[in-house]
């Protein structure tokens, strides 16, 4: 498989309080999902309110390949923000 096309996974992370916005922000990708510029968005897991095994806070998870990043975002030490959320995703092969 080739680099460009390796999937990798992300997790927003959010405070519960912020709970809104990032339920608004699922549903955007999930009804996004393998559409436009998102065809390579592969899945959009649960929102999960609570610490669950490794991850310290509320979050859900996506899964993509590497050309479904958004243009325009920045990667920066493993970290990938956008802007217009400003959540973070921790970028790393699946």
């Amino acid at each position: 498989m080739s680099t460009e096309l390796a999937p990798y996974h992300a997790h927003i992370y959010y405070d519960l309080d912020d709970r809104g916005t990032a339920e608004r922000l699922h549903q955007e990708f999930s009804k996004s999902t393998g559409l436009g510029d998102l065809a390579n968005l592969l899945f959009v897991g649960e929102m999960r309110d609570k610490k669950v095994g490794p991850h310290p806070k509320p979050q859900f998870e996506l899964h993509f390949l590497e050309d479904a990043l958004p243009k325009g975002s920045s990667v920066n030490k493993g970290i990938w923000t956008h802007g217009a959320y400003s959540p973070s995703y921790r970028r790393r092969p699946c």
